[in-house]
C-alpha cells in the first residue's frame, strides 16, 4: 500500500509564524500594507475569528523550535493543529481578506512572508540577515516533527510535497538538509497565464502587481527591486533555473 504524501503549504508556514504574533499587531501588519483598501476588511471579524489561534500558535512555533526534545504528546498536538486546524484557519483568514471580491489575501500574505525573510517577524519589515532562512528552518522542523509522530505510530514511510518554494535561497537550504530533494516546476506561456488571470477577474495593474513581487529578477512593467529588497523578495526565474523536473 502507497503512503499518501503530506502537504506542508508554505503559506501556512507564513500563517503560523504571523499568528504567532501579538494579534493587533498583526492587524496593523496587514493594514499598512494594503492601505486604502484596508476599508474593504472587516477587521472586527479578524480579530474574533484569528484571535484565538494565536497562544496555540506560538506554542506549535515554539515546539517546532525544539524539536529535538519534543515529548510524543507533544508531537501528534503540534502535527495536529499545523496539518489539521492551520488550513481551516488558513480559509477564514482568506475569506476575510477576499470579502465582497476583494483579493486582498495574496498581497498581504506576500508583504507577510517578505517579512519573515526580512527579520525573521511576520510584522516587522527591519533587516535582520540571520533571520533570512526562517521559513525552510521552520519548514524542515515541520517534516522532522512528521517524521518523529509517523515513528511513534510506526509508519516509516514519509513523503512531502512542499507547495510552493518560490525564494532560491530557501530550495537550496532545504535541498542540503532533506533527501532525497526533488523540485519540479510547472510552467505556462506568459499569455496563458494572464488569461486565467483575468478569468478570476484580475485586472491588469493587479497582474502587475503580482509579477513584481513574484519576479524581482524581471518584472513585466520594467521596474526591478534593488539591494536588500531583491535579496529577500520572491524570484521565481531564479527557482526555475534550480528545478530538477521542468514542465
Amino acid at each position: 500500500m502507497r503512503a499518501p504524501f503530506k502537504t506542508i503549504k508554505v503559506s501556512n508556514v507564513i500563517l503560523l509564524l504571523a499568528l504567532s504574533e501579538e494579534i493587533r499587531a498583526l492587524e496593523e501588519s496587514i493594514r499598512e500594507t494594503l492601505k486604502e483598501a484596508a476599508g474593504s476588511v472587516d477587521w472586527d471579524v479578524f480579530r474574533n475569528q484569528l484571535g484565538e489561534f494565536s497562544e496555540r500558535s506560538a506554542q506549535t512555533v515554539r515546539s517546532l523550535r525544539n524539536i529535538r526534545t519534543i515529548s510524543d504528546a507533544d508531537a501528534e498536538e503540534t502535527h495536529q493543529f499545523f496539518f489539521s486546524t492551520l488550513p481551516q484557519v488558513s480559509r477564514k483568514i482568506k475569506s476575510i481578506l477576499n470579502n465582497n471580491g476583494q483579493k486582498k489575501y495574496i498581497p498581504a500574505f506576500q508583504a507577510l512572508g517578505d517579512n519573515i525573510r526580512r527579520s525573521g517577524c511576520a510584522v516587522s519589515n527591519a533587516n535582520n540577515p540571520e533571520n533570512l532562512l526562517v521559513l525552510p528552518e521552520n519548514i524542515a522542523h515541520i517534516i522532522k516533527l512528521a517524521r518523529l509522530r509517523n515513528r511513534a505510530f510506526s509508519e516509516r514511510r514519509n513523503y512531502f510535497v512542499i507547495d510552493a518554494l518560490r525564494h532560491p535561497f530557501e530550495i537550496r537550504y532545504l535541498r542540503e538538509r532533506i533527501q532525497p530533494f526533488y523540485l519540479m516546476a510547472i510552467t505556462t506561456d506568459d499569455s496563458h497565464r494572464k488569461s486565467r488571470l483575468h478569468e478570476l477577474n484580475y485586472r491588469n495593474d493587479e497582474i502587475q502587481s503580482l509579477d513584481y513581487k513574484k519576479y524581482a529578477s524581471e518584472a513585466s512593467d520594467g521596474r526591478k527591486f534593488t539591494g536588500y529588497s531583491k535579496f529577500v523578495s520572491l524570484d521565481i526565474q531564479a527557482c526555475l533555473a534550480l528545478a530538477d523536473v521542468l514542465r
